[in-house]
């Protein structure tokens, strides 16, 4: 649950490489409908446990960075920055946003960001799609990686 709606899991995945497990995630949505990933007033969450923090690079890479710092602010990035260097295997990261509430990112279950607004997940779903429409793409990626 999130706020009012239940929110279901609509695609789940290992990130790997070569026999390396580096985290699992799951993407929460109302109904398990991944349409509303792009809907400022539907709630969602992304949860991840990273598994494997051996390969993990040393910041947050650039295009995440690059993303998310003109809608956070230098202050929230640095500790961002921070809490990234500090993960480790089995930690857990969540992102989680609420309309009317906005955007809060945790790790271990602390408070590390807060953003009002939706431009937090657009900023992170356009660094992720890269030159693909993010709906598009997330539409692909829970086909290929549904929840079971």
């Amino acid at each position: 649950m999130l706020g009012e709606q239940k929110l279901v899991p609509a695609s789940c995945g290992v990130r790997r490489t070569l026999w390396i497990e580096h985290y699992a995630a799951q993407l929460y949505v109302p109904a398990g409908n991944v349409d509303t990933i792009v809907d400022p007033g539907q709630p969602k969450a992304l949860h991840i446990r990273i598994l494997n923090s051996v390969l993990m690079p040393g910041d947050i890479p650039g295009r995440w960075h690059d993303a998310l710092e003109p809608v956070l602010g230098t202050r929230a990035m640095a500790t961002l920055r921070a809490t990234y260097d500090a993960l480790g295997s089995g930690d857990v990261v969540v992102v989680m946003y609420e309309p009317g509430r906005g955007v809060t990112l945790q790790a271990n279950g602390r408070i590390v960001a807060q953003h009002a607004g939706h431009r937090a997940i657009d900023a992170l779903l356009g660094a992720w799609a890269a030159e693909m429409p993010p709906g598009e793409k997330l539409k692909r990626t829970a086909v290929n990686n549904p929840c079971h």
